[in-house]
């Protein structure tokens, strides 16, 4: 059985397209996601923004890049050097599990305040 086509970006499917509409532009990329600056972080915590996902990052949400940097911003937390964004928990995650659950929760939070021009990439019922 194969599994369903989706945007590794926003999880946006065949049957359940972005708001206003997208196709495909690779086999797993959508046409809303190409112009869209990606907030994604590192197993360290570690929060970059880009205009595509690097290989070994997790996407956290994309839209219009100043509502991106916004929501990701206020919700981050600032490592010591006063720059740096990090996801809450992340850094001080004891292992995987800790790091991947402490992901999730940020995710939900950042999901509370998705909008047109901010869409957080968590797929229902994780």
């Amino acid at each position: 059985m194969s599994r369903a086509r989706a945007c590794r970006i926003c999880g946006c499917t065949c049957s359940r397209a972005c708001e206003g509409g997208c196709s495909w532009v690779e086999r797993d990329l959508c046409s809303a996601c190409v112009t869209s600056t990606i907030a994604y972080c590192y197993r360290s915590g570690h929060i970059e923004f880009g205009n595509a996902l690097p290989a070994g990052a997790l996407p956290l949400a994309h839209g219009k890049d100043k509502l991106v940097r916004q929501h990701i911003s206020v919700t981050a937390r600032l490592a010591y050097d006063n720059k740096t964004l990090l996801v809450p928990g992340i850094p001080e995650a004891k292992d995987d599990s800790e790091a991947r659950a402490a992901l999730v929760a940020h995710l939900r939070w950042l999901k509370k305040r998705e909008r047109k021009g901010f869409k957080v990439a968590i797929r229902e019922g994780a």
